[in-house]
């Protein structure tokens, strides 16, 4: 199904085969999981070039694939040269992903009578909706970060380090999953109004908000999950702040549905934390969509022109972060359905106090 797609989307723009280079398109395509390696995607074949050290993965995990060795930079004069034996005259190529040396490279190799035209969001686009396959796989991911969450808020006490306890959640997540969707943020204090925190060795205190943002991995499908827990008594503005997000988020998960203008969805939870007073610290969108990437198509933000569809899965994160204080984010994973939203990430947004 794949391929029908990509085939009748390159046709439409008038291309003859396509050159991928990105890992997660390539696993996309081809189910290859190796760190190295190209394809080239054409109607009468498809090729993986990689190099001795994948080879025999490559066969095994690229079904349908003719496994194409190569060594020390051959990579590229490979690929021209299938293009040129296919006969082709317009190459797609992922503009996003090729640097200006590769391209300049590739088309040397190419000659002047093969075009390459970029073709990037092809992919971008197949692959934000998402499959049944894929969502289970999602809602594995989602599964684990909580019961992530539920484990490290029964570790987590005043005095522990920022980094230990980011360390805590990602030994928890390898457990069940094997590897983290990306690097966890553990925040604590006036560093939680920092969205992308990195933890560090500042120390839980009484008084302190503690956002976590982390996600697993699991066969490849990430998640993302964020809550602020607090360390101690709640700092009384800062308890405003909670019940704002979360108002805000329960404004978005309850209105967002399929047809709706990625631009209008983030407005549903931006226009309770403007009504609120906080508008000015809400500095980043509503949310991204998730996948074999943590932050992929579709963008959930005021500058979004995409409209959200059927089986797209998305997060759904409000924040509000007040400098030299603190901040608060609450985000869920949720697939987008016709009528609703279904929401992936099981894990209470009731206020969590750690005493």
């Amino acid at each position: 199904m794949r391929y029908g797609a990509l085939s009748d989307a390159l046709e439409k723009r008038g291309l003859d085969a396509y050159w991928c280079t990105d890992p997660s398109n390539r696993r996309y395509l081809s189910g290859f999981t190796g760190s190295a390696g190209a394809l080239l995607i054409h109607p009468s074949l498809r090729k993986l070039f990689t190099d001795s050290r994948y080879t025999a993965q490559a066969k095994n995990e690229a079904q349908g694939f003719e496994i194409v060795e190569c060594e020390g930079g051959e990579t590229a004069s490979k690929v021209a040269v299938a293009c040129r034996d296919l006969g082709v005259r317009r190459l797609g190529f992922e503009e996003d992903r090729v640097p200006v040396s590769g391209h300049r490279r590739m088309q040397e190799l190419l000659g002047p009578d093969v075009e390459l035209v970029w073709a990037g969001d092809i992919l971008s686009s197949m692959r934000s909706v998402k499959t049944p396959d894929e969502i289970e796989r999602l809602r594995e991911a989602s599964a684990a970060a909580d019961e992530a969450f539920y484990q490290i808020c029964g570790v987590v006490e005043p005095g522990m380090r920022e980094q230990d306890v980011a360390l805590e959640i990602d030994c928890l997540l390898r457990k069940k999953c094997g590897a983290t969707a990306f690097d966890t943020i553990a925040a604590s204090g006036p560093n939680s109004a920092l969205p992308h925190a990195k933890p560090g060795g500042r120390r839980l205190q009484a008084g302190d908000a503690l956002v976590l943002d982390f996600g697993a991995a699991c066969g490849g499908y990430c998640s993302d999950f964020t809550r602020t827990i607090f360390i101690g008594a709640i700092d009384k503005a800062l308890r405003s702040v909670y019940n704002v997000v979360r108002n805000a988020q329960e404004a978005a998960l309850s209105g967002i549905r399929a047809g709706m203008a990625c631009r209008d969805a983030d407005a549903l939870a931006r226009n309770v934390v403007i009504e609120a007073g906080y508008g000015g610290c809400f500095g980043h969108g509503l949310g991204h969509g998730v996948g074999l990437d943590v932050h992929e198509a579709p963008r959930v933000s005021p500058a979004a022109d995409g409209v959200l569809e059927e089986g797209m899965v998305i997060t759904v994160e409000p924040g509000v972060y007040i400098e030299g204080t603190g901040g608060v984010r609450i985000e869920d994973l949720c697939v987008v359905r016709e009528d609703r939203l279904e929401i992936l990430t099981r894990a209470t947004r009731d206020i969590i106090i750690i005493d």
